[in-house]
């Protein structure tokens, strides 16, 4: 029959798990002489998972167990590791060094093999900006070169119906009769080979439209079960943006809101500190239809409260795994309600005067200082008057003004 253990400190070292009362081992539980059972506790470990040994040694501390490892917090209150040297306990155990070389290279080998999840999803939405540029270069090029026979259908269908258009019947005359249009135009006639190379290279683009609405569907897929929070409030592309951005979804998860709203605005923020330029009031979140589609004068605090539920939703999907996503969208939505309500008016735009540098703040603070009676750095006295004005200096009357 087991005692029951009232004080003890829990411990895990690679061949086991031990209770520690002082300087005495008062209970353990070794695991299996075996690398890769060894190496599976091991990684686990790593994640952050606790041990069925650490569970069962824990029942038997019934009143303050002490653990020193976060992971462990679950079992008891954490403390300062305790100053016993088990590893010394290896060898009587049986545990020998050939084992532990085992088993760390079995750990080796699994960890070179994975890669996290969200690395996935940044390579995915990097593509995405890879296979707009390369559409936007082959549209261009396809645009310019079929409308020396078909000048008009730039102007009447999409860009991915023009290439869709052009790889099937690569001839006016069948692309006007697919849309039920006349076929009226005044470009140059297209020889057959001619009409061979244009579908050939019209199917090309097409194929990077198909493949970029591919990989849309596929980001979705993915975020759905690596981030379902941030899914929920920021949308798949967005959220997997400000993961790509961030370096990963944990490191997105620490981010603090200010951050997150600045992430894709890095040039203007330190053009803004160098230059004195404007302050952005958001990066890459800007895309979200929530932060263009709303009045100029609302972005900004519309930035700042999604930005502030987009933190909560990647820290919950970095370490808590709850979906608390149906909460942040209903809190998110009256916050955005209340900003409307609040900021329904425009307000006037501030009157800026340029001066030949291109810097409008100065204009507009040198002219504030002028009315203060301050000259530009803010001094008092102002700028000297003009000849002629208050009677200082006036004609007739010498110079009176200040020197």
């Amino acid at each position: 029959m087991d005692v029951p253990i009232f004080m003890a400190k829990l411990a895990t070292t690679w061949f086991g798990t031990f209770l520690i009362d002082g300087e005495k081992v008062v209970g353990s539980k070794s695991f299996p002489k075996d690398a890769e059972a060894i190496a599976d506790r091991l990684a686990r470990m790593e994640d952050g998972a606790v041990l069925d040994e650490e569970t069962e040694l824990a029942g038997k501390a019934r009143d303050g167990l002490e653990v020193s490892e976060l992971r462990l917090k679950v079992l008891g209150r954490l403390s300062s590791p305790s100053t016993l040297d088990l590893t010394s306990l290896a060898g009587t155990e049986g545990f020998g060094p050939d084992l532990l070389r085992d088993a760390m290279m079995s750990l080796g080998k699994r960890r070179i093999g994975q890669v996290a999840e969200d690395r996935f999803v940044m390579q995915a939405v990097n593509s995405i900006d890879d296979l707009n540029r390369t559409a936007n270069i082959l549209s261009e090029r396809l645009h310019e070169w079929f409308s020396f026979h078909f000048p008009e259908l730039g102007r009447t269908v999409s860009e991915e119906r023009y290439a869709e258009l052009v790889a099937a019947h690569g001839d006016r005359d069948a692309i006007a009769k697919a849309l039920g249009l006349e076929a009226t135009s005044l470009g140059a006639r297209l020889s057959d080979d001619d009409r061979a190379v244009l579908r050939t290279y019209a199917s090309s683009l097409a194929s990077v439209y198909k493949t970029r609405a591919e990989v849309d569907v596929y980001i979705g897929r993915r975020m759905e079960v690596l981030a379902p929070n941030l899914n929920l409030i920021a949308g798949p592309i967005v959220g997997a943006r400000l993961i790509s951005l961030a370096g990963g979804l944990e490191r997105l998860g620490r981010m603090p809101s200010s951050t997150i709203q600045m992430l894709g605005a890095e040039k203007a923020f330190f053009r803004h500190v160098a230059e004195g330029g404007e302050m952005p009031k958001h990066g890459v979140i800007f895309l979200h239809p929530l932060i263009h589609s709303s009045p100029w004068w609302q972005r900004g605090r519309m930035a700042r409260a999604f930005a502030n539920k987009i933190a909560m939703a990647a820290k919950a999907d970095a370490y808590t795994k709850r979906f608390i996503g149906d909460e942040l969208k209903a809190s998110l939505d009256k916050r955005i309600a209340e900003i409307r309500r609040a900021l329904s008016e425009a307000p006037k735009k501030p009157q800026t005067v340029k001066r030949g540098d291109g810097k409008a703040a100065e204009g507009t603070r040198d002219r504030a200082n002028h009315s203060r009676g301050q000259d530009r750095h803010g001094r008092r006295g102002g700028p000297r008057r003009q000849a002629g004005s208050h009677g200082y200096g006036s004609r007739g009357h010498g110079n009176r003004g200040r020197r």
